[in-house]
């Protein structure tokens, strides 16, 4: 089993006719055949990259599985609780959502508890026939707030690209674990998987594109335990971004507080320019109380204009 709880393996010959549920119940230890059929619904498993959601499907000599076992524990999310922040007005392309701390965008090791699968359940509901969405600009996993999504109907053509290529920035607050000094700026080269995962890369390493983040303080460091509160800047780059840049300065993004999974990462600002029509649209949501500093206790001291 990998660090991140994968498990990969081939089916052997003895293995070939099988289905899937009877493969996983053989190969992973304390797995029974109700809960491999779970875990399979839940979107966990993978034959040759591909996910596969039936758990009757019969395997063949040679296909490598890869299986998520965390899978099975995702729970779907309600979509009427979605809060969502912003529509398109004129074409209904974009749909802006205020994503929670810890619920991932998009489904990279389940099919459910997704901010995707939570938004294409909502526009079900509203009437839209076979819905499609996709993320472009969100929050990483463990971050929180504004996420931009491209919505259409069973329209067979995709614009994402469009909404993809155009200019746009984000603007987050971070409590970042040290006593940060008043500026800070990271240009460390990143890679950028298929998934969106973003991880730090050396400038000759193939895949590596340039990246840039600004951090401002906006108040003194605070001790027990010695944390700083700043302002974030990313242009045409993911959120995540951040969170690799905070790292590789050496003030990494501190969890956040009680037993809420996720850190203390919260884009509060987007903008963007419209593809089609070209007008500029600036996006804001809610600041969390960590976010505006209320945890501070004493005071704002030092604080710089966010």
């Amino acid at each position: 089993m990998s660090e991140d709880g994968r498990v990969r393996f081939r089916v052997v010959a003895a293995e070939e006719g099988m289905t899937l549920r009877q493969v996983l119940t053989r190969r992973l230890t304390g797995l029974t055949p109700a809960a491999a059929s779970e875990l399979v619904r839940a979107g966990g498993v993978f034959v040759d990259n591909v996910r596969v959601r039936l758990p009757m499907l019969r395997v063949l000599a040679g296909e490598r599985l890869t299986i998520h076992r965390a899978a099975a524990q995702a729970q779907a999310l309600d979509p009427a609780a979605l809060k969502i922040v912003m529509r398109d007005p004129e074409r209904g392309e974009f749909v802006v959502v205020e994503k929670p701390p810890g619920v991932p965008v998009s489904a990279a090791t389940a099919a459910r508890g997704t901010l995707s699968a939570a938004l294409v359940a909502l526009l079900s509901r509203e009437g839209l026939r076979r819905p499609y969405v996709g993320a472009v600009a969100a929050p990483p996993t463990e971050g929180s707030g504004l996420a931009l999504f491209t919505c259409r109907d069973y329209d067979v053509r995709s614009f994402q690209g469009l909404y993809a290529a155009t200019r746009r920035s984000l603007r987050a607050r971070a409590r970042v674990i040290g006593a940060a000094p008043a500026e800070l700026r990271c240009e460390a080269p990143v890679i950028i998987s298929p998934s969106g995962q973003v991880l730090s890369a050396r400038p000759e390493q193939r895949g590596a594109v340039a990246a840039a983040t600004r951090f401002a303080r906006l108040a003194a460091p605070r001790t027990e335990p010695e944390t700083t509160l700043l302002s974030v800047e990313i242009a045409a780059q993911p959120a995540e971004v951040a969170l690799v840049h905070a790292t590789a300065l050496g003030f990494p993004v501190a969890a956040l507080d009680g037993e809420e999974p996720g850190v203390c990462l919260h884009v509060h600002e987007l903008s963007f320019v419209h593809p089609r029509g070209g007008g500029l649209i600036e996006v804001t949501a809610p600041l969390p109380a960590w976010a505006r500093g209320e945890d501070e206790g004493g005071g704002e001291g030092g604080a710089a204009q966010a």
